[in-house]
């Protein structure tokens, strides 16, 4: 009976750490908060998903680098909400940060943000941002 014992406290204090570290990551995350635009009523197939994603945009000639991401599926019709976490150790100072947003069926793109969405710094909003996007043409 005292090994049992032995056993259950370590593996109730593994497990109660382990609480506490999701819970304390948890609490550091913020979120960049508002909805997709569109320029007219859009219809979605059942398969339609929407990518949205915080971006830094710092670097000219280098590929934004992602600093959170929200897939939204099951979509109805616009505006679409969206709230997107992410770590705010990751934001630095004198970076740029935009917003980026593809809506796609089945992999074919149907409709992108085609011009900066600026969030986070100088002075750029984080919650209510409105996402315009244009349909791509066929």
């Amino acid at each position: 009976m005292l090994q049992l014992r032995r056993i259950r406290i370590p593996a109730m204090a593994v497990v109660l750490l382990s609480v506490a570290t999701l819970w304390a990551d948890e609490k550091k995350k913020e979120t960049v908060t508002g909805t997709i635009e569109f320029q007219q009523k859009p219809t979605f197939a059942r398969e339609t998903i929407a990518e949205v994603k915080i971006l830094d945009v710092s670097l000219a000639d280098a590929p934004a680098v992602t600093i959170g991401m929200q897939t939204i599926k099951n979509l109805k019709e616009g505006p679409i909400p969206f709230a997107i976490p992410y770590d705010p150790g990751l934001i630095k100072p004198g970076h740029r940060y935009s917003l980026g947003v593809r809506i796609t069926t089945k992999g074919r793109l149907d409709y992108i943000n085609d011009t900066s969405i600026p969030i986070l710094a100088n002075g750029a909003p984080s919650k209510n941002v409105k996402a315009p996007v244009k349909q791509i043409k066929r």
